[in-house]
């Protein structure tokens, strides 16, 4: 159910962008990509 609803709130975001929660409960996204530095917005 929880990767059901994970994929679903990662519909509209660009490629190589997820939308994770924080352990404040806070929704953050994530950009993830080989060669590329990781970063959080």
């Amino acid at each position: 159910m929880s990767k059901r609803r994970q994929l679903r709130s990662n519909r509209f975001l660009p490629e190589y962008v997820t939308r994770f929660r924080d352990r404040h409960g806070k929704d953050r996204l994530r950009f993830r990509r080989k060669g590329f530095p990781s970063r959080y917005f």
